[in-house]
């Protein structure tokens, strides 16, 4: 039996001292130090197991060998009885335990020792022998030092720690590599303006750095592929930025020469040499956003926004650089002149609106030589001549004079144009027009939407998106007279505001938004000449009337068909302000080939009151349709009657179409529904046909919800369609918004 401490607390400790040793009192008080509580008791050599550490001080080699059987691991100390230490460790080494064994050579600063014998303990080296000596001054020995040395090298240089710490290292070496890459392209695309671009650049060069030297090792285990590819992204993405920057830039600086007069020659050389950059800029973007668009990375579900706002960039892109590489071509080094119409749509117009005012825009060497708003009325008060109108016109406006505000009454670009030509010669003797842009009150509200407020000096108010269209009632009407110039100054004061403040607007939001309004038809062109024309044509942005004929190569049955509603307010008022449309067609195959037909529109007047915006609503209403259509049934309001149907054929148009109209009006806060039923002539083959139909939307005209049902008989296969419909009681549904022209086709197989 032996005296023994006992320390209680977590973790618990036993001292074994044999030879009541100084170091013990040191020890002890080292421990408490450690928030070691420490007492007195005894304990049996079978109750070490409950203990976390033993403690043997100075045993002899006989106490040694009694306590040997229940020790699983201890702490050797030896201070006094030093004969006994090679026998006990070549013991332990023999029988290979892990006991760590501390060898005290003096007496001496045993408070600085007992540090490092515990440090030497719990410290994880594999070394299990220490050797400590204190000089007469109480500092270590330097063979201490030595022992220290090698207890260090070894702890933090055998192989295993080696192996750690480099993996370590080079787990943070990519780890930077990935973090900097990563926050260099959330900076880049979830915050694109300059500062973060700047910021991210800085990111991304840190990682390219970083990723060079390891390259060969991701290649090696086959993933330098993805990795390459998101480098190549980020690569990509930042110079495809500083040239939308460029490009910004170029633009401003194109633009203020572009509409500002000719100086010197050199203003007109920096335009072309301004117009060429930009051309190649925009190419270049143009390659490097479908390469960004392709890449591997953007395929990732989490990455499905930046991939679609790439897609809107791309899409808008395709479509503008044909316009801007035609650019010399609309304005070229010699004088040419141009008509803006500005359509009132909240009073529609088979053309796109009421023409409340114009411009006529005189370009030379790429650049607006003459800019000049006028009213109307300017034009139509010098008419001297008659000209007689359309019948609607005299018959429903009760107007017996055609003048050039009612001229756009054709649904056809191309036939408003030539109209407009003969009475701007007749009235104002302007002539030789090389095209014509049409914009709308619904196409400014867009455009507006992305400057903001924009503030007229002359009227000392500001305009928006919200208050455009109010605020020009208000100011067009204030003391208006037929006449007055009110109209012409206010258009033509916000176009010019417009022009300066365009630096300060969204440039991402205005081409979105231009590009939108060029879709919906609020803003049409056309031009004569045939290349410029055919661009326009091709984007459907000339609102020109379409062909009935089979857009689709093939060699199969095809039958070509067109719907095309129009709607002419004649009530003097602006009640488009207030109108609802909804437009159904319903397209039946039967068994015998034939194809029927239905049309159901529907018009709702939300107006609750007569006010200067609405009324009641006038329309003189027409479904333009190909020829060959029979057994016409028409319905207005639920009640049969007879069809009013005409042949539409114009000297500026290729093809003929059938008519069927009618003149309703739609008192506040009521609505009209008409139907027309027919069957069309072309019928389907036996085997394999193509059923092609274009849905048009007119100029102008609000985006109204459009649903197409596709029934069939017994005996008569859809095998493919364009679109995606839903499938109801063996019909084929499909709903969307007629915010633009559409083209429907359906594969049809007839047994």
């Amino acid at each position: 039996m032996f005296k023994s401490e006992v320390l209680d607390e977590q973790p618990k400790a036993i001292i074994v001292d044999f030879g009541q040793s100084a170091f013990t009192k040191w020890l002890k008080k080292a421990l408490k130090q450690q928030n070691v509580t420490v007492f007195s008791g005894r304990a049996r050599p079978t109750s070490f197991s409950k203990f976390d550490y033993i403690f043997i001080i100075d045993p002899s080699y006989s106490q040694f060998q009694n306590l040997l059987p229940y020790l699983d691991k201890c702490f050797l100390i030896f201070s006094s009885r030093t004969q006994d230490l090679s026998k006990i460790y070549s013991q332990i080494t023999r029988l290979k335990k892990q006991y760590k064994t501390a060898l005290i050579l003096s007496d001496l600063g045993l408070e600085k020792i007992v540090d490092r014998v515990l440090w030497f303990f719990f410290s994880d080296s594999n070394v299990n022998f220490l050797r400590i000596g204190i000089d007469s001054k109480g500092q270590i020995k330097q063979s201490f030092r030595l022992d220290i040395v090698k207890v260090l090298v070894y702890k933090f240089f055998n192989r295993s720690f080696l192996f750690k710490f480099s993996l370590v290292v080079f787990s943070l070496y990519n780890l930077l590599i990935w973090i900097s890459l990563f926050l260099s392209l959330s900076f880049f695309y979830k915050r694109l303006d300059y500062f973060s671009a700047q910021q991210a650049k800085n990111l991304l060069n840190i990682s390219s750095f970083f990723y060079k030297p390891v390259r060969p090792l991701y290649h090696f285990f086959l993933i330098g592929s993805y990795s390459d590819s998101l480098f190549s992204l980020a690569d990509l993405s930042f110079s495809s930025y500083e040239k939308a920057v460029r490009i910004q830039s170029n633009f401003n600086k194109f633009l203020e020469l572009f509409v500002g007069e000719d100086k010197s020659n050199s203003d007109i050389d920096q335009r072309y040499k301004l117009y060429d950059t930009l051309k190649t800029d925009l190419a270049e973007i143009d390659q490097d956003l479908k390469l960004i668009r392709s890449n591997f990375w953007l395929s990732l579900s989490f990455l499905s926004k930046t991939k679609n706002r790439v897609d809107e960039v791309v899409s808008a892109l395709d479509n503008f650089l044909p316009i801007v590489e035609s650019l010399d071509q609309i304005f070229p080094n010699r004088t040419k002149k141009y008509l803006i119409f500005f359509a009132n749509n909240m009073e529609l117009r088979p053309g796109g609106g009421f023409l409340g005012s114009f411009a006529i825009v005189e370009t030379k060497y790429l650049g607006v030589k003459d800019l000049r708003f006028y009213d109307v009325y300017d034009a139509d008060g010098q008419l001297k001549e008659y000209v007689q109108p359309p019948k609607a016109i005299e018959q429903y406006l009760g107007q017996p004079y055609w003048f050039l505000r009612d001229s756009n009454f054709s649904p056809d670009t191309l036939e408003n144009f030539e109209f407009a030509k003969r009475f701007l010669e007749l009235e104002m003797g302007e002539k030789d027009f090389s095209g014509m842009l049409v914009v709308t009150v619904s196409a400014i509200q867009k455009v507006l939407s992305a400057y903001g407020d924009v503030y007229l000096p002359s009227y000392n108010d500001k305009i928006n998106a919200e208050n455009f269209y109010v605020k020009t009632q208000y100011y067009v009407h204030k003391d208006f007279f037929p006449g007055s110039i009110r109209k012409k100054d206010f258009i033509g004061d916000l176009y010019k505001q417009m022009i300066i403040d365009l630096e300060f607007a969204d440039k991402e939001k205005l081409i979105k938004e231009l590009i939108s309004a060029l879709d919906e038809k609020y803003i049409v062109a056309y031009f004569q000449d045939p290349s410029i024309q055919k661009i326009f044509d091709n984007l459907f942005w000339s609102g020109r009337m379409f062909l009935p004929k089979c857009l689709v190569q093939t060699k199969s049955n095809c039958i070509p068909d067109l719907v095309f509603p129009v709607s002419a307010n004649l009530g003097v008022n602006k009640a488009n302000y207030y109108v609802k449309e909804s437009l159904k067609i319903t397209v039946d195959f039967k068994a015998d080939g034939r194809i029927k037909k239905k049309i159901d529109y529907l018009l709702h007047n939300t107006a609750l009151e007569t006010i200067f915006l609405g009324g009641n609503y006038k329309n003189y209403f027409r479904i333009f349709l190909p020829r060959g259509i029979n057994s016409e049934l028409f319905y207005f309001n639920g009640k049969l009657e007879p069809v009013d149907k005409y042949v539409y054929a114009s000297e500026f148009l290729t093809n003929d179409y059938e008519v069927v109209r009618r003149f309703f009006t739609v008192p506040l806060n009521s609505k009209v529904e008409i139907s027309l039923e027919y069957y069309i002539d072309k019928k389907l083959q036996r085997g394999r046909n193509f059923y092609q139909l274009i849905v048009q939307k007119q100029i102008g005209a609000g985006n109204m919800d459009f649903e197409l049902e596709v029934l069939k008989d017994n005996g008569i296969t859809l095998v493919n369609q364009n679109f995606y419909g839903v499938v109801k009681n063996n019909a084929v549904v499909y709903n969307t918004n007629l915010s633009g022209d559409k083209i429907f086709l359906i594969e049809v197989v007839k047994e």
